[in-house]
């Protein structure tokens, strides 16, 4: 059951749920280098997510999302749903993004570092996951009665597993560098 028949399950791991992580980095929390994203190549990008996506920071994270969201709405399933989409949204990033802090800063790092040891397998999880993701709302919103039209499915795959693939370039060439 998800809320909003299904359509909330997409923001699992939209980019949402790192805005927190640009306005770290923006305030200089969390600074990256390069520090425009026009000039990263995945390569070559330093960063450390030490508030946005250490184990203590996604609880935090997850508690706000879901006041903010009963505050809103006053329906608790909807806010246990928001906080659980921000923390799938870090356990993903521990499957295909970069090592974090187990909890806080200096506690063991977890996850397969993905995104340093093998960018490309990284976007390829994604775009599977998103994939998945696809396959799943399509079948769920069919099964509540609500067919998603081709046209609309073709769409969740060009945005979705498309958004992930196209991020395969940027591997070892910056954006800049690519759009010349």
């Amino acid at each position: 059951m998800t809320p909003e028949g299904g359509a909330g399950w997409f923001s699992g791991k939209c980019p949402r749920s790192s805005y927190p992580r640009f306005v770290f980095a923006a305030i200089g929390l969390e600074p990256t280098e390069p520090v425009s994203f026009l000039d990263v190549a995945v390569k070559d990008l330093h960063v450390d997510m030490i508030y946005s996506h250490s184990g203590a920071g996604v609880v935090v994270a997850a508690l706000l999302v879901a006041g903010i969201v009963h505050g809103v709405w006053r329906r608790r399933f909807l806010s246990a749903w928001c906080a659980g989409l921000v923390a799938v949204h870090w356990l993903c990033d521990l499957v295909s993004g970069f090592a974090h802090e187990a909890f806080v800063a200096g506690s063991p790092k977890i996850g397969l570092d993905l995104y340093a040891t093998r960018p490309e397998l990284a976007f390829i999880v994604e775009a599977a996951f998103a994939g998945a993701l696809v396959a799943w709302f399509v079948r769920h919103e069919r099964l509540a009665g609500r067919p998603v039209r081709s046209r609309m499915q073709v769409a969740l795959v060009a945005v979705f597993v498309g958004g992930g693939l196209s991020m395969i370039p940027t591997v070892s060439t910056s954006l800049r560098q690519l759009v010349g």
